[in-house]
């Protein structure tokens, strides 16, 4: 089922589906140049506006994206595996203990911290070793 919680992720799965991507523009007319549009680029501007104008939708009928999902556990599958990823990728509330010296500090940054997520860290240098904080 799609609904307000997994829309942004079933818009994104659906327009890589061609089939199913051409009959939303067939039944919401209303917003095909943005469809259009996202369909091509899904970082344009109109993104909001497709996310928002499905939101009205389903807010109005929850079942009204439903003929959409033929195959809900590809969906259920790829929003899982995002999911996943996220929490593995992000850091917060986390604390890595690191060796002091420039070597230990450039493979921390250039290897353990790629494609990760936090809003910052703290230090704490200890006696041969630096404690991160993420936050």
């Amino acid at each position: 089922m799609i609904n307000q919680t997994n829309l942004r992720q079933a818009l994104h799965f659906y327009r890589n589906k061609k089939d199913v991507w051409e009959e939303l523009k067939k039944d919401f007319p209303d917003i095909l140049a943005d469809l259009t549009s996202f369909e091509d680029n899904p970082n344009c501007t109109c993104a909001s506006r497709v996310h928002d104008f499905f939101v009205k939708k389903l807010a109005e009928d929850p079942n009204a994206l439903n003929k959409y999902n033929r195959n809900p556990e590809e969906l259920n599958s790829m929003i899982s595996t995002q999911a996943q990823a996220h929490k593995e990728n992000m850091l917060a509330g986390r604390i890595i203990e690191l060796d002091k010296g420039e070597q230990a500090w450039h493979e921390f940054v250039f290897s353990f911290l790629m494609n990760k997520q936090f809003h910052s860290f703290s230090l704490v240098e200890k006696e041969d070793k630096i404690d991160v904080y993420f936050i």
